[in-house]
């Protein structure tokens, strides 16, 4: 059985973590592997990333002490597996090559476009890994492209998604009632800040619509019945079923293009109907007018929110279709195969 040393940005309470590690695991030790992962940062301090609270001096120094501590537990344990799977933890170049030197069947993963980070020496470090990793996986071809100037052996891994987690709703909701949502975290609630006054013509026009933010700061939408709530592993598949429409706006630029498109894959393993701007991985995923919209103007977020709330045969319709496709295209049982294999191969 071939064994996985798993460096991770985080615990399972960070997004990237959770769904390009901790919850491929049992799939992978279905699969024959043996797994186990070592997280760079603490959860306290992740926590506090999370919910943009500010680190007191005491906070920074002792989030410092363990993650150096975590780096040397890396080191110690890095030659007793087959292979070792750094995602998205940049650490300095010199620490960079003595794990290279300690495992040499190193693969990089990361999410997001990281190489428009203005610091240079963020990006060189992201360069390192690249060059020096036997397999780099990420989540589109934008990243994909930049990737590949480093090394040629790139996996495309979109998302993944639990489909067995993220499921539709038994009941077909409350009558009279619509929910349009968004799931997130304070830094990216800024891309549902221009759908205000979109917003404020449907609240004005369709009674019994509600707006749901999970995530976002409070007052982030300044329009009638609009919901905060605080994003948690725990209730987050709860509040989700409360959604009828999903909706995922971003704004047109080289960052958005490098996003992997995952609260897309939430709405669209749960049924429900998803509504996304045209933009980067948005286009692979939707195919507009059968499982969900993609939007390039204002005024199509008006038109088709509108009719998405005017018709729930509609609804329904684009969310069994979105479903299917989360299934058959992004779950972590059509993802396992492809990794496992290519794993296998050099390890």
């Amino acid at each position: 059985m071939k064994k996985i040393l798993f460096f991770t940005a985080g615990p399972d309470i960070v997004a990237s973590s959770r769904t390009r590690v901790y919850q491929f695991l049992p799939y992978l030790e279905k699969a024959g592997f043996v797994c186990r992962i070592i997280p760079c940062e603490s959860a306290r301090s992740c926590w506090e990333n999370l919910n943009d609270v500010k680190k007191s001096v005491f906070g920074r120094i002792a989030s410092k002490i363990f993650m150096a501590a975590q780096v040397a537990r890396v080191m110690f344990n890095a030659p007793r597996y087959d292979i070792l799977f750094v995602q998205r933890v940049l650490v300095p170049v010199r620490v960079q090559k003595i794990l290279a030197m300690l495992n040499r069947n190193v693969v990089f993963d990361f999410d997001d476009a990281l190489f428009l980070n203005p610091d240079s020496r963020f990006v060189a470090r992201l360069d390192s890994w690249i060059r020096m990793s036997r397999m780099v996986t990420l989540e589109n071809d934008f990243t994909g492209g930049y990737a590949s100037r480093f090394n040629s052996n790139i996996l495309k891994v979109t998302g993944p998604i639990e489909c067995n987690r993220y499921r539709p709703r038994e009941s077909a909701g409350s009558a009279g009632r619509t929910v349009i949502g968004w799931i997130g975290s304070h830094g990216t609630a800024r891309f549902v800040k221009p759908l205000e006054d979109t917003m404020r013509r449907l609240s004005a026009r369709h009674k019994g619509l509600e707006i749901h933010l999970i995530g976002a700061p409070e007052g982030c939408l300044q329009v009638d019945g609009v919901a905060v709530k605080r994003w948690s592993l725990d209730t987050e598949v709860a509040d989700l079923r409360e959604f009828d429409i999903g909706i995922m706006p971003l704004s047109d630029d080289e960052w958005s293009k490098g996003k992997g498109g995952y609260k897309l894959l939430q709405y669209m393993s749960m049924g429900i109907a998803p509504v996304a701007s045209a933009v980067g991985i948005n286009n692979e995923i939707i195919s507009d007018g059968l499982n969900g919209f993609l939007i390039k103007s204002d005024d199509e977020w008006y038109a088709k929110l509108s009719a998405l709330i005017e018709d729930q045969d509609m609804r329904r319709s684009m969310g069994r279709e979105a479903r299917k496709t989360a299934v058959e295209r992004y779950s972590y049982e059509a993802y396992t195969p492809v990794l496992a294999e290519k794993l296998e191969r050099f390890a």
